[in-house]
């Protein structure tokens, strides 16, 4: 990818009446191996005074960009602790928590509790430090229980106020692998906007196999809108967001599961926004506590028996630690009267069943919250979709496997009968792909069609993959508008010599515009991006990586930034990305800014969940500061050219 080694730039920018701004340049700019514009200076007078916190930080210092994977390594979450439960001297772990002082920790109560009691502290045991739940560990520490503190209100039948504290019998030890985490009460600058915060949630619960994971996993997860909760499942949703919840999660197999419960829902805040002097980046702040979450339907496990929804209004609830059939009021319009009665059917609780036999009965169907009797008629879209289905829970990793994402492609540059990779690519037809522009130019000028090759199909740049396919380049269409200075119009089209021959591995990605359902809200999108671009190696990784990463408003972003974020942001890209150490890297140009969007919201009636669009193109980001070459700096946002602002330019060349 084009990475930018500014710390800030020096460019004609509008600015606040009140805003002095510093002197700054560009120090250098690379472009496919390219360096312009160097020589800078960099200063500043500013002294800020804040308060210094002692938590929220990672002590072990990791580089996690686009291509490391979500397996936590030993401190990454030093505040993440495991719950066991302890019966003849034996561990069982149950849950997860979060260390928030040297003798509290912070947990779900429906995971300390039997039908809504608390157990016996002595039948808890908690262990710090660890990454692995059995194997070797960096310097872990085991506490016992000296009292369990359970919200006053909890119901662990509604699960309000789900809710506890364990306090424990001896302080714990501080290292670079135990670290308390921050309370959201802690924030300095109480402006952080609540609307579009990603958080991390992190486990040893159910993975990809329906167990319990040895090793403790990671997902980055952004924070929905109650609105488009309760609009996915109006009955379920409505009867637990009360306002002492909150929704988050992705929707396309990225989730927390079995295990998960009581762990934190963890914000990082650099400290631009926090405020926080004490950590040189920024620090975690905990923002919730994992409570439940749905059942698959017609799924059977053999620990946790049939697990299915009974009726319209009755949904089977995974506690994440227990499993049941759950009961909840729920209130309906004011002109509805039902007569469908919501019972608990089975608890199961630390493998006790409580609240057997329920009876289920109705006169009337259940209300609906659209009754219009219109059929829609919508087109059937054959892209976007994946073919081999895989699922993605939070114990597993951000390696892509095969036909995860059978729309990226690879760009390579061709000499001497040598293939060398340089960028990513999104295959958008048969025979075109979707691409950024200063990937297939030289100082803005179109390389020869002839020395690039388009590889299709493949996780493996280097090896074996499934049915992988090679294609030569017609044409390269470069926007006539493409400024490789500033960047501008950074898109190109690659058309092939011959059709792809698509199959379960390579596929093409819908565009934006073909959306149907044009409510989807911008401000709250979540996407994918995908590439072989630089790992925490620096170098270029040879099997495909994927990272989750929020779309975030231009107004943050040039906060964050303002010279140099307001220099690009001109209403044809936008920002993304966490700036926590996940990001885009050095090789990831080109390639797609991927949303999936359910059928619910799309109304695509061809796939079975739904379909992923491109949002975006990969373009530019920041280079790290005092670095001896330009790579990108995983903990600033990254820049993508605007694909819907090009719809109309795209359709016109694909003719």
């Amino acid at each position: 990818m084009l990475t930018v080694n500014a710390s800030d730039f020096h460019v004609d920018a509008i600015l606040p009446p009140n805003y002095k701004p510093r002197d700054l340049y560009v120090t250098n700019v690379l472009i496919n191996g390219k360096e312009y514009c160097t020589n800078s200076t960099l200063k500043s007078t500013e002294q800020r005074i804040t308060p210094k916190l002692s938590c929220g930080q990672r002590k072990v210092k990791h580089n996690q960009l686009i291509t490391h994977g979500l397996g936590a390594r030993a401190g990454d979450w030093p505040w993440h602790v495991a719950i066991s439960s302890i019966y003849n001297s034996t561990f069982r772990y149950i849950c997860g928590g979060s260390l928030i002082s040297d003798t509290f920790v912070l947990t779900a109560a429906h995971c300390v509790t039997k039908v809504g009691v608390p157990v016996l502290p002595e039948y808890l045991g908690i262990s710090l430090g660890k990454t692995n739940l059995i194997g070797a560990n960096e310097n872990p520490q085991e506490r016992e229980v000296f009292k369990i503190i359970v919200h006053e209100n909890f119901n662990h039948r509604k699960l309000d106020n789900d809710i506890a504290l364990l306090k424990l019998t001896t302080k714990v030890i501080f290292n670079d692998y135990i670290q308390p985490v921050c309370m959201w009460s802690d924030r300095v600058d109480k402006t952080v906007p609540i609307g579009e915060i990603t958080g991390s949630v992190v486990g040893w619960g159910f993975d990809q196999t329906d167990s319990f994971s040895p090793t403790l996993r990671t997902a980055h997860i952004p924070l929905v809108s109650d609105e488009i909760c309760i609009k996915r499942k109006p009955i379920f949703y409505g009867s637990f967001l009360n306002g002492y919840k909150f929704c988050a999660g992705l929707i396309n197999g990225t989730s927390v599961c079995n295990g998960d419960s009581g762990g934190g829902f963890v914000v990082f805040i650099p400290n631009e926004d926090s405020g926080i002097t004490s950590s040189p980046d920024g620090v975690w702040f905990i923002r919730g506590i994992i409570s439940l979450a749905l059942s698959r339907e017609n799924y059977k496990n053999k620990k946790f028996g049939q697990l299915t929804s009974l009726g319209n209004n009755v949904y089977t609830v995974t506690l994440l630690e227990d499993t049941y059939d759950f009961e909840v009021d729920v209130e309906a319009p004011p002109s509805y009267t039902s007569s469908l009665p919501i019972y608990v059917t089975s608890a199961l609780i630390n493998g006790e069943e409580y609240c057997a036999n329920p009876a289920l009965g109705t006169t009337r169907n259940p209300f609906r919250t659209n009754n219009s009797k219109e059929q829609s008629v919508t087109p059937k879209l054959s892209c976007g979709q994946r073919k081999v289905k895989h699922n993605q829970l939070i114990t597993y990793g951000l390696e892509a496997r095969a036909g995860d994402w059978p729309w990226h492609v690879a760009i390579s540059s061709i000499y001497n009968s040598t293939f060398r990779y340089i960028c990513g690519g999104s295959l958008i037809s048969e025979t075109f792909v979707l691409t950024a522009a200063h990937c297939v130019t030289k100082v803005g000028v179109p390389v020869l069609p002839e020395y690039l090759g388009i590889s299709l199909g493949k996780t493996n740049l280097i090896g074996a993959n499934e049915n992988p396919q090679e294609r030569e380049v017609f044409k390269i269409i470069v926007h006539e508008n493409f400024n490789h200075r500033k960047l501008d119009n950074d898109i190109a089209l690659l058309k092939l010599t011959t059709k792809v021959i698509f199959n379960d591995y390579i596929q093409p990605v819908c565009m934006w515009s073909d959306r149907v359902d044009k409510t989807v809200p911008i401000g709250e999108i979540t996407g994918s991006v995908v590439g072989w671009g630089f790992d925490q190696t620096d170098s270029f990784s040879p099997t495909l990586r994927t990272a989750h990463i929020p779309l975030v408003s231009d107004e943050i972003c040039i906060k964050r930034k303002p010279i140099f974020y307001g220099s690009f942001l001109n209403g044809y890209k936008f920002c993304a990305g966490l700036i926590n150490g996940t990001s885009v890297c050095n090789g990831d140009s080109g390639g797609g800014f991927v949303v999936f969007i359910p059928n619910e919201d799309s109304e695509i009636t061809s796939s079975p969940d739904g379909v992923w669009f491109i949002r975006g193109i990969i373009s530019l980001a920041l280079s790290r500061e005092n670095y001896k070459v330009s790579v990108c700096d995983p903990n600033e946002y990254a820049i993508f050219t605007d694909v819907d602002k090009y719809d109309d330019w795209i359709k016109e060349h694909m003719k």
